[in-house]
């Protein structure tokens, strides 16, 4: 259970993504269990969720740069004792 949690909020921690990214994705996963005597419309917006959350995180991603990518592991590793 630890590791889906850590993976929503670790690139906020980070600041690669918004905060309200996690926050999404997190709302994804409660709300069909919320909606479950709703129609399948309302529970597919916890999917809308899904793909709000973790696809900001994944442009993120994929847009960085090399030189985005070396200077990020650079201040991670100052950041580490």
């Amino acid at each position: 259970m630890a590791g889906p949690s850590v993976r929503r909020f670790t690139p906020a921690a980070v600041k690669v993504a918004p905060w309200w990214g996690p926050v999404a994705a997190l709302a994804g996963t409660v709300v069909p269990f919320v909606t479950m005597a709703q129609a399948s419309v309302v529970q597919s917006t916890g999917a809308l969720l899904h793909l709000a959350g973790h696809g900001w995180i994944a442009l993120r991603v994929l847009r960085r740069s090399d030189i985005e990518w070396h200077d990020g592991a650079k201040d991670l590793h100052a950041v580490s004792p």
